[in-house]
């Protein structure tokens, strides 16, 4: 069997909820002004990533799944108290309670609880977790959904990947109520760094569709149209393009880079370009 090391967690990077243009290099005549659907897409598609992280730090590659001590802190927020709850051998309940509030490695705060059913040997082919909130909310915003992952098998380099459903996804804005409707499919593969110990050597590379309706009412949808390299350390992608198509708007497409880690992406629509600063 594909043993994976039990502190490693798959994990789409947290995208930021803030976009800021601060340049413009061709015609700015054919731009539409119109970012708050790349903004909203963008941090909705990283926190139901960072819940594929966060459940997955818990999980062990052993037949019992997921250790054996009944509580524990947690690895990806280390404030949070986790409860684990085995109902038979491959099959148990986590808890994840970041009380009123807790502060993550990615530097969001969580609230409320997120609890996942696992079925079967974690990383083993047809194995499931769905994740559920209870009074979940990031940085203020409440979020329900349901988030279905399940482990592929290897693909022919070996490699792990996985498949995560959002379904249902309604995210408040705690500032004034507006709300952001999502769903979405992806496949992720862990491309580097399995089987190590360190964080800094994880690569992965994420495809998959979404759709959803922005704060601003406006319904778009999103896909990758090359598969987003995401380091693990890293708050930003560091390579990939993704493409934003709001309602009756042209679209748009995002460019990370080629490899840097940094927080600058490129905006394209038509013939406008401009770098957009991610924080």
């Amino acid at each position: 069997m594909h043993r994976v090391n039990p502190v490693k967690s798959f994990f789409w990077v947290v995208f930021p909820l803030v976009v800021t243009v601060y340049s413009c290099n061709r015609n700015d005549t054919l731009w539409d002004g119109e970012l708050i659907t790349a903004v909203d897409h963008s941090f909705v598609s990283g926190e139901f990533a960072s819940i594929s992280n966060l459940v997955d730090s818990q999980a062990r590659s052993d037949s019992l799944l997921l250790g054996t001590e009944p509580t524990s802190l947690g690895f990806y927020c280390p404030g949070a108290i986790v409860d684990i709850t085995a109902s038979g051998t491959a099959r148990a309940t986590v808890q994840i309670d970041f009380g009123a509030g807790t502060n993550c490695l990615d530097g969001r705060s969580r609230a409320g609880k997120l609890v996942a059913q696992f079925n079967g040997s974690w990383k083993d082919p047809g194995s499931t977790v769905v994740t559920t909130p209870d009074g979940y909310s990031v940085e203020g915003y409440a979020f329900s959904f349901i988030h279905r992952s399940t482990i592929n098998p290897l693909d022919a380099e070996n490699r792990i990947n996985w498949t995560t459903v959002v379904s249902d996804a309604e995210l408040i804005n705690p500032s004034d109520g507006s709300t952001i409707n999502w769903e979405s499919t992806w496949t992720a593969t862990w491309v580097e760094g399995d089987g190590t110990f360190g964080l800094d050597d994880n690569i992965y590379e994420i495809s998959g569709v979404a759709s959803g309706v922005a704060r601003s009412l406006r319904s778009f949808t999103a896909s990758t149209s090359s598969p987003l390299r995401i380091g693990l350390t890293c708050p930003t992608p560091i390579a990939g393009t993704c493409t934003i198509s709001p309602d009756s708007l042209e679209t748009r497409t995002i460019d990370y880079g080629n490899g840097a880690c940094d927080n600058v992406a490129v905006l394209r629509m038509d013939e406008f370009e401009t770098q957009i600063n991610l924080r």
